[in-house]
């Protein structure tokens, strides 16, 4: 797989970050801004983790369907109270070269069903000035991501296993809020949104595993880091007016790290998985405010 990153800007200066899109009506202001946390695409980075023991010129392949709902509250600047569920599905391919080395492929998509984030607020001006009222948009989610991967698993046989995961990522997310409401008698339209970006990363994971009669037993822990981190476009306009403001919002959180626990039925080669995200880092995120969980069931075959 090949990664194609470019570094550096074209066309002159980077634009100015700001908080919010302000429009002033009536003494008072109206602010769209705020991001959303893009938890998902880290908690599908998980779906790599092998759930078997190598050997030596097997194929193993893995299609894992998934539901996930990725929340968050406001940490009083850049993010918004937010909530969105919706599915994903991913499909993975790993080649033993040995009972101990392997190189694979994963593809994942994921899309919300439903989701709603606070992404207007009301009073002063600046999305998170203290004491201003806040209003709900819909919020649609949408996420691609590819990964070239290397297993290594120092261990061999049916007993104890314990491979680490190393991978290329490329990926990209779209999240988009947005809406049509009345303020001081006129109408307005917002719009925040990721904007387009194909961002390069690495994820790294280790799952020491043991089976118990037909149960394997799974805990995982996946880490994944993003190069570039997706700004935000927010977009206000009067529509009584024509008054039009449009800022880039700052960056949100570019690592994860993602915990979790899988059962295999290995009989059936079926298996069921539970992800939480457990920490975000970024410039302003805390850490342990997350709530992204993911529930899959999946479906390997060796061949």
């Amino acid at each position: 797989m090949v990664i194609v990153a470019c570094w550096g800007i074209l066309g002159g200066a980077p634009p100015v970050l700001a908080e919010a899109a302000s429009i002033q009506v009536n003494g008072q202001w109206v602010n769209a801004g705020a991001g959303v946390r893009t938890g998902v695409l880290g908690s599908f980075a998980t779906y790599a983790i092998p759930t078997d023991g190598m050997e030596e010129g097997h194929w193993y392949v893995k299609a894992v369907p998934g539901y996930f709902r990725d929340s968050g509250s406001n940490d009083g600047k850049t993010l918004a109270q937010f909530d969105a569920q919706g599915a994903g599905i991913s499909v993975r391919f790993l080649r033993s070269l040995s009972d101990h080395w392997g190189v694979g492929f994963q593809g994942v998509y994921a899309r919300t069903a439903s989701g709603s984030a606070q992404q207007i607020s009301f009073g002063a001006q600046g999305f998170d000035a203290q004491g201003n009222s806040r209003l709900s948009l819909p919020l649609q989610i949408s996420a691609y991501s590819a990964m070239a991967e290397v297993v290594y698993d120092p261990m061999s046989g049916p007993g104890l296993r314990i491979p680490m995961l190393f991978g290329l990522t490329l990926s990209t997310i779209d999240a988009t809020t947005e809406g049509t409401f009345q303020f001081q008698g006129n109408s307005f339209y917002a719009k925040n949104k990721t904007l387009p970006l194909l961002s390069p990363g690495v994820v790294v994971g280790i799952a020491p595993q043991e089976s118990w009669g037909p149960i394997r037993f799974i805990p995982f822990a996946v880490g994944m880091y993003r190069f570039d981190k997706f700004e935000r476009l927010h977009r206000l306009e009067n529509l009584t007016t024509g008054q039009v403001v449009e800022t880039r919002g700052e960056p949100l959180s570019h690592a994860s790290l993602h915990l979790g626990i899988t059962l295999k039925y290995t009989p059936w080669d079926i298996a069921v998985s539970y992800v939480r995200a457990g920490l975000y880092f970024g410039p302003h995120e805390q850490p342990f405010n997350s709530q992204t969980e993911l529930f899959t069931l999946a479906w390997a075959k060796t061949f």
